[in-house]
């Protein structure tokens, strides 16, 4: 097992439990009731009903699929990029681009979708139970009654719905992500006080730029997730469109650029540390 499998799956690990709170917060703001709703007053009133805990609501599933899925998103990427690296040993931009963008479609394809549906279930059912005014604490129990309540309406086909819109998510994601990291990462890397967070800063940079660009994607991805399952995507385009409009394709953009950046930037900085206490070689 490759050293970049096993240190991608760790710094995975680690960014999502760190960022997860705002993931909660972003998926609450793009589900469809959400219109007219506060994202901070549910925030808390989640806390005050059921305990610091509810807000990590969905975060089992979403650990659980995120140190895999990592782990093969780095080997994957770095698998393709020494085994077409030219005569001088590097790569064209546009080859770290595809590189980037196969790594998180095949991340998404097998793993990925799954855990995103199971977090928006896990989101959307503490959201509505909270709004009524019950207890709803994310305990294990809770977590597999709405798991086996979501099997029983939409059979295993329903983990996978969504596929393509979250394919699209995280090939950019990841293409775009790697593209600028690999791009500002040797050039940070020339200033011995920016070294040491070189893999933060461009991880940081590459995420932003890629939640600026696929938000809508996202949107659409969360609606088609969590009661919208059997919808087609024109209908929720359509949907979303009316109810909020332009805007409501960039809604929890904010949130997911608070998330998304540092994660990725966290995620980065701990792989470069942990590549560089394993092979110290390496740069």
């Amino acid at each position: 097992m490759s050293n970049s499998f096993i240190i991608g799956g760790i710094s995975g690990g680690i960014s999502q439990t760190i960022m997860w709170p705002i993931e909660y917060m972003k998926t609450i703001k793009q589900l469809p009731e959400s219109k007219n709703s506060s994202i901070t007053q549910i925030f808390f009133k989640d806390i005050k009903t059921n305990g610091i805990l509810s807000i990590y609501r969905g975060l089992v599933p979403q650990l659980t699929s995120a140190i895999p899925r990592t782990a093969m998103r780095y080997s994957t990427f770095d698998y393709l990029k020494n085994t077409f690296k030219d005569k001088n040993g590097n790569n064209t931009n546009l080859q770290k681009l595809s590189f980037g963008m196969i790594a998180g479609a095949f991340e998404a394809i097998t793993i990925t979708t799954p855990a995103e549906v199971i977090k928006v279930q896990l989101v959307n059912d503490n959201t509505i139970v909270s709004k009524v005014g019950l207890s709803n604490k994310s305990t294990f129990g809770n977590i597999l009654n709405t798991l086996n309540k979501f099997y029983k309406i939409n059979g295993l086909s329903g983990f996978y719905k969504g596929s393509l819109m979250t394919t699209i998510r995280q090939s950019t994601n990841h293409g775009i992500t790697f593209l600028a990291v690999e791009n500002m990462r040797p050039l940070l890397n020339n200033y011995d006080n920016i070294r040491p967070i070189s893999g933060l800063l461009s991880g940081f940079t590459g995420g932003t730029l890629a939640v600026l660009l696929n938000n809508p994607i996202d949107v659409i991805k969360t609606y088609k997730q969590s009661e919208r399952l059997n919808d087609s995507t024109s209908k929720i385009i359509n949907e979303i469109y009316q109810k909020k409009g332009i805007q409501g394709f960039y809604s929890g953009l904010v949130l997911r650029t608070l998330r998304v950046g540092p994660m990725y930037g966290i995620s980065f900085y701990i792989y470069d540390n942990l590549s560089n206490y394993f092979t110290p070689s390496k740069i």
